[in-house]
C-alpha cells in the first residue's frame, strides 16, 4: 500500500474500531461497506461518554463522534511530567511507573534528565515531524511515555 493510501487507511480503520466499540460487539464490517450502515449502540464498557453518539448512524454519527473527541486538555510540557506518572502508573505499584522499552518499574519522583532517571520519550518519529516541547502537539500524552535515560 502506498505512504498515501496508508495515511488515509488509519482513519478509516479507527472510525469502523470505533464504531465496533460502540456496538459492543467485533463485529465484521458489511461485505459492501455502505457509509450508514453502522448504527451506535451503549456499550457495557461506558454509556456515558459516548452517550451522544447512541442510536445514529452515517453522518449524523460522524458528527456527534466528532463533537465528543474536539474537547481536549492541552498541557504545558512540564505538566506532561504530572500526567506520565498516572498515566503510565505501574498497577503493582501506584507509586511507580513503568518504564517504556524496559518495562522496568521506577519511583514517579526519580524523572528528569540525570543518569539513573526516567524521562519523557516521543514516541513519533522525529524524521515524520519534529514537534519539539510547544503545547499541542509537542506536548501530546498520546505519543509521550516515560523511559529510561540510559536506554
Amino acid at each position: 500500500m502506498s505512504r498515501r493510501h496508508s495515511f488515509y487507511a488509519r482513519p478509516l480503520l479507527v472510525a469502523v474500531a470505533a464504531a465496533t466499540v460502540l456496538a459492543g460487539t467485533a463485529a465484521a464490517a458489511p461485505a459492501d461497506s455502505s457509509p450508514g450502515r453502522y448504527t451506535a449502540t451503549a456499550a457495557a464498557l461506558d454509556d456515558t461518554y459516548y452517550q451522544d453518539a447512541v442510536g445514529k448512524t452515517g453522518a449524523e454519527l460522524k458528527a456527534a463522534l466528532h463533537t465528543i473527541i474536539s474537547e481536549q486538555t492541552k498541557l504545558s510540557y512540564d505538566q506532561v511530567w504530572d500526567a506520565l506518572k498516572a498515566t503510565d502508573e505501574d498497577p503493582a505499584d501506584s507509586s511507580n511507573v513503568v518504564l517504556l522499552y524496559t518495562g522496568r518499574s521506577q519511583s514517579k519522583n526519580d524523572n528528569g534528565g540525570g543518569s539513573g532517571q526516567w524521562n519523557r520519550e516521543h514516541v513519533w518519529a522525529k524524521s515524520h515531524g519534529d514537534f519539539g516541547t510547544s503545547t499541542g502537539p509537542g506536548t501530546d500524552i498520546h505519543h509521550l511515555r516515560p523511559e529510561d535515560v540510559q536506554v
